[in-house]
């Protein structure tokens, strides 16, 4: 803003739809047309402190590095392995990790890990591209936007940086810069170990002659092996598998959790609305509150001409919708509702996609619009299945619906209010002098 790049009134547009369809400032700057890509990762340089990268780095990424940086290290933190310069492995990623991680991450690889700073969207392309982590429709739509298309490449399931599971891969595993052949090794339970040296990793004080699925499962969540577990007790591999596995179990557990039935009065969730903080608690709250009527709840959020699924709860749907978005029109039950704003309880046309995406013929499916002050946010779909819908779900959901707007406007506004008590807009970007002004 300082800089010209955009105009002070389109601020409150920013801060609004970092609420309702979360992300990073960089998606939204990019998604509104506010900055070229090129000059947002100059600022995005400047903020941070670390050396931007972009699109053409980023596909330039060979999967021989995957070997280094195992998937879930990739998924967890948010950053994939550009290149490895000697013992030096460049990460890029869309926030700077925190020392401790880098720290772990460093000793457990036996690398030193550089960072670099990418946009949230380029990195979502790069963990698609190299470790096939779906990406969202959200993402899709944005390079379609900036007049990309999304590369279909088909992507084996990455393997860990200590263990190929077939014998004859093993010679395709080229060792790292200034280090000598692979160890021959017996195969062990079906896993071909690969001596450490072999892909540069060495830790004083751990054995990592150690059938290597131990050390892989220690990584990817499973058991392993109990004895070469406790070699490994208070060492940064531990501590780093220790995160992720507690991450994890985090996830699951909260998945569970959204699935039960609640048994809330309208009134009990109007309540969970008030108290929600964030987005995400906001949409949980609308989500679990409609699947106590319904088998299969979803939201689609408006972005430009298309809808996209953002979130769902039920069978068979909670990773489908994220990868789903329709032109606006392309639904003719979804456009009927977009255009009157008023709901819709009945069966689907012939033709509408939601059909497909959701599979089966439900007798009837609900769609109930949600608005935030004149801004419509999305639709929220639901419906039982083979079975038909209650005609009273439709008018507790309706009573809810103004709820969820007033917890996203009052989100909005205590963000709003946070950010301008912590965040001098002017002097966000850029170096001063004593005096206040600008260093040449």
């Amino acid at each position: 803003m300082r800089d010209g790049r955009f105009p002070a009134d389109r601020l409150e547009e920013v801060y609004q739809r970092q609420v309702l369809y979360g992300g990073q400032l960089d998606t939204h700057l990019l998604e509104l047309g506010l900055v070229d890509e090129t000059t947002l990762l100059g600022y995005l340089a400047r903020a941070s402190g670390l050396p931007a990268i972009g699109r053409t780095e980023i596909r330039a990424v060979s999967r021989d590095l995957l070997r280094l940086f195992p998937k879930k290290l990739a998924e967890r933190y948010r950053a994939v392995p550009l290149r490895l310069e000697g013992r030096a492995l460049h990460l890029a990623c869309c926030r700077p990790l925190a020392q401790d991680v880098i720290a772990d991450i460093g000793f457990t690889l036996s690398v030193q890990l550089v960072l670099h700073i990418t946009s949230e969207l380029r990195l979502a392309y790069a963990l698609d591209r190299l470790y096939g982590v779906a990406l969202p429709a959200r993402f899709e739509h944005l390079l379609a936007q900036m007049g990309e298309e999304a590369v279909e490449v088909e992507v084996s399931e990455a393997v860990s940086a200590w263990v190929v599971d077939e014998p004859a891969r093993v010679a395709a595993v080229e060792p790292a810069e200034g280090v000598g052949p692979a160890e021959s090794a017996e195969p062990a339970d079906q896993w071909q170990v690969v001596a450490a040296s072999a892909i540069g990793i060495s830790v004083e004080g751990v054995d990592f002659d150690v059938p290597a699925r131990a050390l892989s499962d220690l990584l990817t969540g499973g058991s392993g092996d109990a004895n070469a577990l406790a070699t490994l007790e208070g060492t940064p591999v531990a501590r780093l598998a220790a995160r992720l596995q507690a991450a994890e179990a985090a996830e699951l557990s909260q998945a569970e959790f959204r699935r039960q039935r609640v048994n809330w009065r309208s009134e009990d969730a109007a309540a969970e609305l008030a108290l929600a903080q964030s987005r995400d608690e906001i949409i949980e709250v609308a989500l679990r509150f409609a699947r106590k009527r319904l088998e299969r709840v979803a939201l689609f959020v408006l972005l430009g001409d298309s809808l996209v699924g953002w979130d769902a709860i039920g069978p068979e749907v909670e990773a489908r919708v994220r990868r789903l978005r329709f032109d606006a029109g392309a639904s003719p039950g979804l456009a009927t509702v977009l255009r009157t704003r008023a709901p819709s309880l009945g069966p689907l046309a012939a033709a509408d996609p939601l059909r497909s995406a959701f599979g089966g013929d439900p007798p009837a499916v609900l769609l109930l619009p949600l608005s935030v002050r004149d801004r419509l946010l999305g639709v929220l779909y639901g419906d039982c299945r083979e079975q038909p819908i209650a005609a009273d779900a439709l008018a507790e959901l309706e009573f809810i619906a103004p709820h969820v707007s007033t917890a996203f406007e009052r989100v909005i506004l205590k963000q709003k209010q946070e950010r301008w008590r912590d965040v001098e807009i002017p002097l966000a970007i850029g170096t001063l002098t004593d005096d206040g002004n600008d260093l040449p």
